[in-house]
């Protein structure tokens, strides 16, 4: 999975996030365990470091992956990431 190029990632204070696509005018917020997740990406992480990220850093149950997998489309989806 990679970053489309062209999003903007602004991290809030509260650890929320915002990405916006300047091609489309689209943002999608994100939620501090959602901004956790893009910054793993961005930082090169796979599905399964992301996953164990998770794990040590917020102490998410199994069914996570689940989670992860809606979440990745919906990023997918929305050109955010590039398949």
């Amino acid at each position: 999975m990679k970053i489309n190029p062209q999003i903007v990632f602004q991290e809030e204070i509260d650890g929320s996030g915002i990405l916006f696509d300047p091609n489309t005018g689209r943002a999608f917020g994100l939620n501090p365990t959602a901004t956790l997740i893009w910054k793993s990406l961005a930082g090169g992480a796979e599905r399964h470091g992301i996953l164990q990220e998770l794990a040590c850093r917020t102490d998410a149950p199994p069914e996570v992956a689940a989670d992860l997998d809606t979440f990745l489309e919906q990023l997918t989806e929305h050109g955010f990431l590039a398949s």
